[in-house]
């Protein structure tokens, strides 16, 4: 789904939330990667490993999909409806025993519907999960983020976007609603606002019982992603802006910008699409139109990163 612009298009939707993945590995430590799309025409998610697909059909259109991924074997994921349905699946893992060697391995799976809610009375935008602290998070174009208990989705915390203390409304018009939501680990909750009437985008920073404490001042340029650095500080991508930014988390204010243009070894003119920050390997990992580079810095340079 994009924003349309005179010369270009601005993907609305954060790009994991309609493709994510997780895997299985058997008693033989045979690998299976599973991989989950969603957003198909027919109201239908769809899940794959290297020889079979499974499309599952929903009451209506699959607008989010996300795997939990909480330790070695998971197979738990999560979808989201443009009606505002919340549903959690299990991918069940079907074995057969190798007689020759006595243990069980991979032979085919099954998709089961453990629970569902009505999260929003709108469509979800997007969800995120914190396994540490046992949680879900999901947006809706009704402009609302609801944290819940990852176990039995019990309701935590509502938080409504269209108003915030010390700081101006958000217009209730369709034109401006949350495309992204990452969790820290320092109890913080960012949403990622686009308003494409405008074309201005704003990250907010909340408290997980839904306090408001800060909110970016940068109109001229398009947040796509929000990544975290090793301290729980931001790392934003922006969109057809050779770079990356770096934001404090407790006021969103801008410590450190990066442009990419002298890492370009290709000598042509590009435009980040998507950027993410992966901390454990210290990469930027940057998606052009037709292109995919990954890219480290320099030891002085990463040591800004890692404020």
């Amino acid at each position: 789904i994009y924003m349309k612009n005179t010369s270009y298009s601005i993907p609305l939707y954060k790009i994991n939330y309609s493709i994510s993945h997780l895997i299985f590995i058997d008693e033989l430590q045979n690998k299976q990667i599973f991989i989950l799309t969603c957003r198909f025409l027919g109201n239908i998610f769809k899940v794959q490993n290297s020889e079979k697909t499974i499309m599952v059909s929903c009451e209506d259109f699959v607008t989010s999909i996300i795997a939990r991924n909480s330790k070695e074997n998971d197979t738990i994921f999560y979808t989201g409806l443009k009606n505002g349905k919340l549903t959690e699946w299990k991918i069940k893992i079907i074995l057969k025993l190798n007689e020759k060697k006595q243990k069980y391995e991979f032979s085919s799976f099954l998709i089961k519907e453990k629970k569902h809610v009505y999260a929003h009375k709108s469509s979800i935008t997007a969800i995120e999960i914190s396994n540490s602290k046992q949680i879900i998070a999901t947006s809706g174009e009704d402009k609302f983020i609801r944290i819940r208990k990852l176990y039995d989705f019990e309701i935590l915390t509502s938080i409504d976007l269209t108003y915030s203390f010390g700081n101006s409304i958000i217009s209730e018009n369709k034109n401006i609603f949350p495309s992204l939501i990452k969790i820290s680990d320092l109890n913080c909750i960012y949403v990622l606002l686009y308003d494409y009437k405008s074309n201005i985008t704003k990250i907010r920073g909340y408290t997980l019982n839904g306090l408001f404490f800060a909110q970016t001042d940068i109109q001229s340029l398009i947040f796509t992603n929000i990544s975290f650095n090793k301290n729980w500080n931001i790392i934003a991508g922006v969109y057809n802006y050779n770079a990356a930014i770096l934001l404090n988390s407790f006021n969103l204010k801008v410590q450190y910008q990066k442009r990419f243009l002298e890492e370009n070894k290709t000598n042509k003119h590009l435009d980040i699409r998507w950027l993410e920050y992966i901390p454990s390997s210290k990469e930027f990992i940057i998606l052009y139109d037709d292109e995919c580079q990954i890219m480290t810095l320099k030891e002085e340079e990463q040591k800004l990163f890692d404020y």
